[in-house]
């Protein structure tokens, strides 16, 4: 109910929330339609997350769920823009959802290979301390390599 008021408010954490609410039928019942309506909307307000989850829903689902099966009706050109907006944003696991569109022939090379640059920069544009300390931590790692071969 906090979601729901926090998500008309304009809130797009929230729609993420309410959203996944409805894909898993917690705390309301199960409406897969809703849920991919409210996704939508954070999707368009520039979250994400709901870009991702969206993109999922609108059929690549088995890029992140290995066994599951795409229904045969599938249009999956709109899976696929969802995960390059994602992943030109800097989310490593729609750039690989769409490298696996690629392998099965559904992004072309040339896509693939923009998206990936994009969101490298995205990545490396980043800050925190924990990359911080990642990128440290790699640096003496990489010292000590040279330092032994």
């Amino acid at each position: 109910e906090l979601y729901q008021k926090a998500f008309e408010l304009g809130d797009v954490s929230s729609g993420w929330h309410l959203g996944m609410s409805y894909y898993f039928g917690q705390g309301v019942g199960k409406n897969m339609e809703k849920a991919e309506d409210i996704l939508r909307v954070c999707a368009e307000q520039g979250d994400i997350m709901c870009r991702f989850r969206l993109a999922a829903m609108q059929g690549a689902a088995e890029y992140l769920y290995p066994g599951q099966v795409a229904e045969e009706d599938v249009d999956f050109s709109s899976s696929m823009e969802n995960f390059r907006i994602a992943a030109c944003a800097g989310h490593e696991k729609a750039l690989y959802c769409l490298r696996v569109g690629l392998k099965e022939g559904r992004v072309t090379k040339e896509v693939f290979d923009e998206t990936e640059q994009a969101c490298r920069r995205a990545v490396d544009s980043m800050t925190s301390d924990a990359r911080e300390r990642a990128k440290k931590a790699r640096g003496i790692h990489e010292e000590v390599a040279d330092r032994t071969a």
